[in-house]
């Protein structure tokens, strides 16, 4: 029943009892000065109530608290008793703490930037937060640690609608921005949000390629028509480099003099940068590719132009499905298979492949800077195997282009 107002100010007790009661039913009269005091008038009784609104499991609900019977509570205790109620509220309940959002960019700032983790690892965590979890920017992280099941619920939805690895991938990231945010919120609920997750099996990809599977590659690569294709599938199977830190190469990141590549934003950020041996073969995948780019795309800052890209490099390394062979990081799987078949140090390729060294108290020890003309003789030796796999076709376009020796002047 809606509520009527007939006091302009606090009534007294002499205008609350000249009130009328109710013919029938009951009515609900809101006293001013006060939030949530009313006068519930009935047929015999007149009773001050207080109604506030409470959150229970992340929903609002309205609850009324009966006060008492006018005349046993005066008008002035009723205004009193709303104000010790107010009070004790504001001092009593802990604070929600901060929303999804906010602690977001509380890690973004002070963890993600600050501890140099890569572009791309930016970029995956605003997608997963600010696109797959969005409905959840405003919605206190208290709330979502008090409530288990509702996070459980949307994993499921995630995992239908995107798919299993992109649904683990935003419960680890809410996970960890939950973890982040209760170092500077203790009072947060000690299990995260994700606690009751199932989250679904992941199965590593076994997609790398034995020798036979090599020389078939080939054969598929030599059908490439673009020049520019036909080496990055060159040097990302030569290098063992990750997608994206090879389409994101630039010539100014080339040292030919000492032979090495710079990469100064590989996974793991700035902090992980590296210098990556250049072999024989991968210089000459790097002379041929540089021919293509004068007549491709003459000026290029990028190693590996396109004139379709935003961002004017090429940034997807899958080729057509007519020629079906493998790309990307299937190529870099095949460079560590064929590494280890080939008995080669494990301590060299982890370097040379870019993965972490230091959590192994024996090899932490072992400097890949002393190591350097080490590191080059097992390129080489990397490059010459896969490349001698290749089929006579195929080596037609493996060849060293040739510089023109200079006319002479009489």
């Amino acid at each position: 029943m809606p509520a009527t107002q007939p006091f302009k100010r606090k009534p007294t007790d002499a205008q609350v009892r000249d009130l009328p009661f109710a013919r029938e039913g009951q009515r609900f009269v809101r006293l001013p000065n006060a939030t949530g005091l009313y006068l519930v008038v009935g047929k015999t009784a007149k009773t001050f109530v207080h109604q506030r609104e409470v959150r229970r499991l992340g929903e609002r609900k309205t609850v009324r608290l009966k006060l008492g019977r006018f005349p046993e509570l005066s008008v002035q205790d009723a205004y009193d008793r709303v104000h010790e109620d107010s009070k004790a509220k504001a001092t009593a309940l802990p604070s929600r703490g901060p929303t999804l959002g906010e602690a977001f960019e509380r890690f973004k700032t002070a963890h993600l930037q600050r501890r140099g983790r890569s572009p791309r690892t930016v970029e995956q965590y605003e997608y997963t937060l600010g696109q797959l979890l969005a409905c959840w920017a405003g919605t206190p992280l208290r709330d979502l640690a008090d409530d288990p099941a509702r996070v459980a619920q949307k994993h499921d939805e995630l995992t239908r609608a995107h798919g299993p690895y992109a649904a683990n991938h935003a419960m680890r990231c809410l996970r960890a921005v939950y973890r982040h945010a209760r170092k500077a919120n203790p009072k947060l609920p000690a299990d995260h949000p994700a606690v009751a997750v199932d989250y679904n099996a992941e199965e590593r990809k076994d997609n790398a390629m034995s020798r036979d599977e090599l020389r078939m590659w080939w054969a598929k690569w030599a059908e490439i028509k673009n020049p520019v294709r036909r080496e990055l599938h060159v040097l990302s199977l030569l290098s063992a480099m990750r997608r994206d830190a090879l389409c994101k190469a630039r010539w100014e990141h080339l040292r030919v003099a000492e032979r090495v590549l710079h990469v100064p934003l590989p996974k793991g950020g700035a902090k992980r940068a590296f210098d990556l041996p250049l072999s024989r073969g991968m210089v000459a995948s790097l002379a041929r590719l540089r021919r293509a780019c004068e007549v491709y795309a003459d000026g290029t800052p990028w190693l590996f132009p396109s004139r379709t890209s935003e961002s004017g490099h090429v940034t997807e390394v899958k080729q057509s499905k007519k020629l079906a062979f493998a790309a990307g990081h299937a190529l870099r799987a095949t460079w560590i298979t064929q590494a280890r078949a080939l008995g080669l140090p494990s301590y060299h390729t982890k370097i040379l492949a870019n993965h972490v060294t230091d959590n192994d108290t024996h090899d932490g020890y072992a400097s890949a800077r002393a190591l350097k003309r080490e590191m080059r003789e097992v390129q080489d030796q990397m490059s010459r195997h896969l490349l001698a796999l290749a089929p006579k076709e195929a080596r037609a376009l493996l060849r060293m282009p040739r510089t023109p020796r200079p006319r002479r002047t009489s």
